[in-house]
């Protein structure tokens, strides 16, 4: 909310030559290779009771071997057309169709692309693709690439006012955010709840095969039918009046003297606020507009705030008072997207025997 020291990189070569931690670790790396080499995604089959929940139907396997092929093969399979092969869409389609019908489609199939996917194509909740410490000149800039770093902004994405509903367009910044690679969905059947944060499907948290398959139901239903999601009530929210401290030595100079008895206290904060709403602020403060502009909104922020509880106000009235401060902090958020399990709408227009068949087929992966 008020930001704090600028970033610095943190040099791989000065850690490679100082560091007795990091050393200890590189020594280590060629075995944890080996052992990554070894693994395998676990298949259902083959697991305890595991072939019990596979469908025995040939032709309800196969028609999910074509829709897979059809509508999730070109991002979900690391097997694609040799360059020159497919120049169509339809060329593509029977390409596909005919490889996934193969009795070796799956072996040594990552299941992804590991493709670069825009936000405003998968349309997934986007706070963590906005994350900015991959940056140039930020905190893990040796780990990210060159070409990360040099990406061009995605297009608009559609987001929601946590409160009345209503929907805005935002645009994020280029130079790397914005954009999630595309997961494999190898043993997709035991890593229920799905998409980057976990948001679509209940986590029963029964690691037994029945359990994970209850798993893996409510979530492929949830992913593929979306109006079975909680959508708008996703948002996660405060649950009691809160209040967020801030030590004073963290606090730029110019807000130095709000802080009382060694803290900035911005509270109380109502109960059903969006933690986004707070936590996505930007808290870059490299120019003096940007410095002065998050001075005004801190000393807006307490003094709306601090109204609350001398007042004597209930929690609508409460509520009302920070509805006033949402066009501020919108604006100075890094993402504005409350909405947790929105976006992958990929299939979700297909008839429902389709849907189900491809539920099946995706349990032997």
């Amino acid at each position: 909310m008020v930001g704090g020291t600028r970033q610095r990189p943190f040099e791989v070569a000065r850690a490679q030559k100082d560091s007795v931690y990091w050393q200890a670790t590189a020594e280590r790396l060629p075995n944890l290779a080996k052992f990554l080499l070894k693994l395998q995604g676990p298949k259902l089959a083959d697991a305890p009771g595991g072939k019990a929940f596979l469908s025995q139907d040939e032709k309800v396997m196969q028609r999910g071997k074509i829709v897979f092929a059809e509508n999730c093969a070109k991002c979900h399979s690391s097997k694609q057309p040799p360059p020159g092969v497919a120049a169509t869409q339809q060329q593509y389609k029977d390409w596909m169709r005919s490889e996934v019908l193969k009795p070796d489609f799956l072996d040594n199939n990552f299941l992804s692309t590991e493709e670069r996917i825009p936000l405003d194509v998968v349309q997934t909740n986007a706070t963590r693709a906005l994350a900015t410490n991959a940056m140039k000149g930020h905190v893990w800039d040796n780990f990210s690439s060159e070409t990360y770093k040099t990406l061009p902004a995605v297009g608009e994405i559609e987001v929601q006012d946590p409160f009345d509903r209503s929907t805005k367009k935002f645009r994020p910044p280029g130079d790397g955010p914005g954009y999630y690679r595309v997961p494999s969905l190898v043993s997709i059947w035991a890593t229920a709840p799905f998409l980057h944060n976990n948001s679509v499907g209940t986590y029963s948290g029964d690691p037994s095969v029945a359990g994970r398959m209850k798993a893996y139901e409510d979530a492929t239903t949830k992913l593929l039918w979306p109006e079975r999601r909680p959508g708008f009530d996703s948002i996660a929210r405060t649950t009691v009046e809160s209040f967020i401290e801030i030590p004073a030595p963290y606090l730029p100079s110019g807000l130095q003297s709000l802080a009382q008895n060694g803290f900035l206290r911005i509270g109380p904060v109502p109960a059903g606020t969006p933690v986004d709403l707070l936590a996505n602020a930007d808290l870059d403060l490299s120019s003096p507009e940007k410095a002065v502009e998050r001075v005004r909104l801190v000393e807006k922020i307490s003094k709306d705030l601090a109204r609350i509880r001398p007042n004597h106000l209930d929690s609508q009235q409460a509520t009302s008072v920070l509805r006033g401060l949402v066009p501020d902090l919108m604006k100075v958020s890094k993402s504005p997207d409350f909405v947790i399990d929105r976006g992958h709408y990929f299939g979700t227009q297909l008839p429902d025997a389709d849907k189900r068949a491809l539920i099946e087929y995706m349990k032997t992966f």
